[in-house]
């Protein structure tokens, strides 16, 4: 599983980025430089997560996630 958490302006998607986390999930977060408002991804980030990237590259990366998934 493969969790997204983008610009936001409050914290609700903190707890479901944790819960993916819990369950051997990939999180990704926009960095917060990148966000309109930056509250949802800064949450996400302190509940933890794997990859913090700017919003333009986050498609490609998952890209490149599911092109290694192929192999």
């Amino acid at each position: 599983m493969i969790g997204v958490i983008l610009t936001g302006a409050n914290a609700d998607g903190a707890s479901g980025a944790a819960a993916i986390k819990r369950y051997g999930g990939l999180v990704l977060v926009q960095d917060p430089a990148t966000a309109e408002a930056v509250a949802m991804p800064a949450a996400a980030i302190a509940a933890g997560c794997d990859h913090i990237l700017p919003l333009l590259d986050i498609p490609p990366f998952l890209v490149r996630l599911l092109q290694l998934r192929d192999l």
